[in-house]
């Protein structure tokens, strides 16, 4: 039997302490042929479904390290981690992002801002 506090009380008493307060906010939109993102990262992960087109994501550890480029056509389904900072750049036709989900920290922005690090090329 749980208290309110939502501790089980019986022969053992245990809490499970409630998760941080998180916001799963939703997002969509176009690119324009050859359009882009710019450098950012998100503080929580964040999960995109392509719905048209090809995007390219540039990508590499926030502070720098290994760039990695990875391309992502209509259907298919990638992640942006809260320690990577990527550039997204649409293909020759542009793409359209069918949703975002972003799992950010309550009243917290879904998206940072990044200085281009220079040496991946996005």
């Amino acid at each position: 039997m749980a208290d309110s506090l939502g501790c089980c009380v019986g022969a053992h008493v245990w809490c499970t302490p409630p998760p941080p307060p998180t916001v799963k906010s939703a997002a969509n939109g176009p690119f324009r042929p050859g359009g882009f993102s710019g450098w950012h990262s998100h503080p929580g992960t964040a999960v995109l479904v392509i719905d048209s087109g090809e995007l390219t994501v540039f990508s590499e550890p926030v502070g720098g390290g290994k760039c990695s480029i990875h391309t992502f056509t209509a259907g298919q389904v990638f992640l942006e981690q809260p320690n990577d900072e990527e550039n997204t750049v649409a293909g020759t036709a542009g793409a359209h992002v069918g949703v975002t989900f972003f799992n950010v920290p309550h009243g917290g922005p879904t998206r940072i801002d990044r200085p281009d690090p220079g040496d991946c090329p996005g």
